[in-house]
């Protein structure tokens, strides 16, 4: 009986430190199975919008940038908006139909729950670089 419940303590301990640990912002978002790409600046969001096909170096671009980052999972429930000014949205389309939205902001990365950026700020400016390629297209 004992064993069962040590058994059992030890998998909800290896389960946590791994759903907490840190871990790089490109395979949290899992940028190898991306091949559509929209970016929103800011909150300037339209009502409508398309996904776009993002070529190959585009999204090593996006890789790049966000290979940067390390992130962990946090406990919170909720987030609230500190640096508005530096806040982007990253729709994804992946290459099996799946949509993902994450909504990043200097040191926080909201999506599949609240991540802290353990490497902070993120570059707001090499984002705006990378919207304004991809919408140029």
């Amino acid at each position: 009986m004992y064993g069962s419940l040590l058994l059992i303590f030890i998998a909800v301990i290896f389960f946590n430190l791994y759903k907490y640990r840190a871990q790089n912002l490109a395979d949290l978002v899992d940028i190898n199975r991306v091949e559509k790409i929209y970016i929103v600046l800011g909150d300037n969001r339209p009502e409508t919008f398309e996904l776009i096909k993002a070529e190959d170096e585009t999204i090593n671009r996006l890789s790049d940038f966000l290979s940067q980052y390390r992130v962990r999972l946090t406990t919170k429930g909720g987030w609230s908006s500190d640096h508005p000014s530096e806040r982007f949205e990253l729709f994804l389309g992946y290459k099996d139909g799946d949509l993902g939205l994450y909504i990043f902001e200097r040191d926080v990365v909201a999506g599949g729950g609240i991540h802290k950026v353990l490497n902070p700020p993120l570059d707001y400016r090499e984002i705006e670089k990378l919207e304004q390629d991809i919408n140029s297209k």
